[in-house]
């Protein structure tokens, strides 16, 4: 798969999880549909908050290494997006828990490098 097609991949699938996700906002009351209302609530918004931080990491490599590297990035990219899209996610559904203060916040921030750091780490072995 060529960069290209990796980055119109994730944003087409970016687009249909915020179509489904508006589509959650909209016609269905998540607190009254249940469990799979909530699911489908917030792993929408993950995989949109996930998708947008991909390509927003995308062009920031583009622009630094230029196609090659970040192609060569493709799969640290694709993690950092998901690492950060879940960051997002995870600061959504505290507040919904209404358990949302500034140091679960950092927490969370700390939490999110701690597994990029084993990532690298991980990776660094193989």
């Amino acid at each position: 798969m060529t960069f290209r097609a990796f980055l119109w991949s994730v944003g087409i699938f970016t687009i249909g999880a915020a179509v489904a996700f508006l589509a959650t906002l909209f016609l269905v009351d998540p607190d009254e549909s249940g469990l799979l209302g909530r699911l489908l609530f917030f792993g929408s918004i993950a995989i949109v908050f996930s998708g947008i931080a991909i390509i927003l990491f995308s062009e920031l490599y583009r622009k630094v290494l230029g196609v090659e590297g970040a192609a060569h990035h493709a799969g640290l990219l694709f993690r950092q997006g998901t690492l950060v899209g879940g960051y997002g996610m995870l600061l959504l559904l505290f507040q919904y828990w209404k358990i949302f203060f500034w140091w679960t916040a950092l927490l969370l921030l700390v939490l999110m490098l701690l597994l990029e750091l084993s990532f690298r780490e991980w990776n660094k072995e193989e």
